[in-house]
Formats: structure tokens, sequence, C-alpha cells
């Protein structure tokens, strides 16, 4: 196997749920050695969702924390934090997601461990940043996409919000993250000296918003409502349309080529013309339902075989089940195999994968704490110390 670009790299992950742990295994998965840390009586809260795997473990979390190790500690306790902040002299990342202010308590924020590692990558990822009036509010995806305007942009005219199916700030301030390390990391090797990173998923949120701040930042231009906009669907050329037998398929023909093609594929030569291409009110409506009617005339299969994807941009709406059996999705390996004690199992693959044969899920998911005594044995501590942490609950393995 080739080696992977982060081999070397420590990453000590002090996050749960999803928007840290993506980013994590990200890093993971392109070599870092990433240490999860823990509670020790509860651990991340993903190990108990839905669906679970043969040794108990949510496949969700099994697939977050691939090629991850795992130390439980109390950072509360005197023995814990010591721990951490050993681990952290060794560590070349840091990424934490608490609500801002409970790293400062627990005496692991930035400046303190930068007293011990004055290289360290440090990343807080949180909802609305470090500061403001927001910095104290609890919240979640929809919070933050909501604030950011881009719950507000998702919809049908003149109807409610729809909340998207997939988390996306979530995953975004996962994805911005995983820069930040890697811009630190390069930082810290020009100049030995560490960076701090403070992302909020709103400011990530309001950062994607460059379609539709110039309308609101230009007095004489009007800001769009729901779904009037080329990205939401304003227009026929950009739209779903149903199909017999109940599928979708998707049309994106911005570009008058791939309209005046479409047009002449679905027998509607008659509005294959540039002032048919963006229709406004009534032509829009007259427009949309031809090719909503001429669509419904057969199966999405049908569509597929029938049109030539090369000339028209035309694309099934893959339910989560069949997305796996896509030929697309099965050519690029977007589904790997992760090998388990009990089984092997089926994960999603990294989408950043350098060219060369290349191991990206080397490991499986960590009991809570499974390597604690490990971790722990690397440390300056002495063995009396390590197992009265164990006694007292400051840590725990899963055998004992």
């Amino acid at each position: 196997m080739t080696r992977l670009p982060l081999e070397g790299v420590r990453v000590l992950d002090l996050t749960r749920l999803l928007p840290g742990p993506y980013a994590t295994q990200l890093l993971g998965d392109l070599g870092a050695d990433v240490i999860k840390i823990e509670e020790p009586r509860m651990g991340d809260y993903y190990r108990e969702e839905e669906p679970k795997l043969a040794d108990g473990n949510s496949r969700i979390f099994a697939m977050l924390n691939r090629n991850k190790r795992s130390i439980a500690l109390d950072l509360k306790d005197e023995r814990g934090h010591e721990a951490f902040m050993q681990l952290a002299e060794t560590a070349d990342v840091i990424v934490e997601g608490f609500r801002p202010g409970v790293v400062g308590r627990l005496n692991i924020d930035y400046e303190s461990v930068k007293a011990r590692n004055e290289s360290i990558v440090y990343c807080s990822l949180s909802g609305y940043g470090q500061d403001g009036p927001y910095e104290q509010w609890a919240g979640h995806d929809v919070n933050y996409i909501g604030i950011g305007g881009l719950l507000h942009m998702t919809g049908e005219p003149d109807e409610d919000p729809v909340i998207p199916g997939i988390p996306v700030a979530d995953f975004a301030g996962g994805m911005m993250t995983t820069i930040g390390a890697m811009v630190g990391l390069r930082s810290a090797e020009a100049t030995g000296e560490g960076e701090y990173f403070d992302l909020a998923m709103t400011d990530i949120i309001v950062s994607w918003l460059t379609l539709y701040a110039p309308y609101v930042f230009d007095e004489t231009a009007s800001p769009p409502e729901r779904g009037g906009t080329m990205p939401a669907g304003k227009y026929p050329c950009y739209a779903v349309y149903a199909t017999a037998g109940g599928g979708h398929l998707t049309l994106g023909a911005m570009e008058y080529k791939f309209w005046e093609a479409t047009c002449e594929a679905l027998g509607l030569e008659e509005y294959a013309n540039p002032d048919d291409h963006f229709p406004e009110g009534k032509r829009s409506a007259e427009i949309r339902a031809a090719l909503a009617e001429a669509f419904a005339e057969r199966t999405r299969e049908e569509w597929l075989d029938r049109l030539d994807p090369e000339a028209i941009p035309v694309a099934p709406v893959n339910d989560v089940g069949e997305v796996w059996d896509d030929p697309q999705v099965r050519h690029r390996e977007m589904v790997t195999e992760m090998e388990t004690e009990d089984e092997s199992v089926p994960v999603v693959n990294t989408p950043i994968r350098p060219e060369g044969d290349h191991d990206y899920v080397r490991s499986e998911h960590p009991g809570l704490g499974e390597q604690s005594a490990e971790l722990l044995a690397e440390l300056d501590i002495d063995g009396e110390t390590i197992e009265s942490m164990f006694e007292d609950g400051v840590t725990t393995e899963p055998e004992r």
C-alpha cells in the first residue's frame, strides 16, 4: 500500500455526534492517528443510535469513527486532565466541539495547550462561534441553516421552507474543520507556530450565500424569494420531473444548447428558442406543464435509455437505497468494506483519495476507552496512578 499523506500526524478528537467526528474521520481516512477522547461513563452518544452492528455499536458511529483509537478520560479530574495535557504535547491537531467556554473551564483551551505545545493546531467547531450575541445559544443544523438564510431559500414559492434531507451545516462544519486543520498543519510546518481556528457552522452557511448576497448589497436589486432562483428550480430547464411508474428525473439544461436538445428530444420543438429558455409568469407555467406531461409518458429507466446524457444534462433521482447500485457510484468505489471482529461491514468511502493504492479504512471503530491502557502507558504517568484512575472511574476500558 502507498503511504497516506497524513501518516505521522496525531489528532486529538474531543467531539461527538456528527460534525466533529466527520472532520476527524476524513483526517483519519487520510492516515492521521486519531485519538478519540471520551467521557468514561457514556462516551459518544452516537454509539447508541440505530441501526446496530453485531457488537451493539451504532452503524452510524462505526462509519464516523473508523481509523480511530479511544481513550476514556474524566477531564474534570486532575489525573484525567494531566493525561490529556500529556497527550496534547504529542499531538499536531486538536478538534473540539463543546459549547463556547467549556474548554476554558476545563483548562484544555488553546492557550493552555499552547503553553505546553507551541505548534498545536487547535480547531473549535460550534454552531454560532466563540463570541457574539448567540455564543451560548443551544442549536442544531436546522437552527444554523435558518439563521444563515439557506432554509428560507429551500422549498416552493408561497409555501413553508423545507428542511433538507441531510444536515447540511453539520457536514459543512466537518469539512471546513478538516480544511482548517490542513491549513494549520501547513502553517505550523512553515513557521513552527500553531494556529487557532474558531469555526462556526452558521458562518459557513452564510459564506454560501455568494449567489444571493449581491442582490442584497445592490440597492437597485431585489433579493430573490424562495424558489425564485435558477438553483431553486425557478425555470423549467432546471427542475425535477415525475416519470411514469413513480420515478423522477433531474433536468439541468442551464445552457441554451442543452435546452434546445431537450425540447427536440421531447418533441417540444416550439419551445426550442432563446425566449423560452428562461420564461417568466404564465409562459413559464405553460412550458413546465408541457415538460411534465412529456416526462410522465415514460418511466425513469425508459427516459434514461432514450435520452443522450452527453447531450442533455439528465439524471435519475435515486432513493437512498438505489444510490449504492448506481453505476457511477459503484465505479467510483464510494462503498468499501470495514473488517470488524464479528463481520465485514459496508461503509461509505472517503471522497478525498490521492492517486495510488491506499488503504483508507484500516481499522474498525473503537470500543469506549478501548485503547485507554495502551495510550496511558505511553505517557509520563506512573503505574500506580494509572491503576487508581481505573479504580476511581477517571478512565475505563472494555475489559475492566
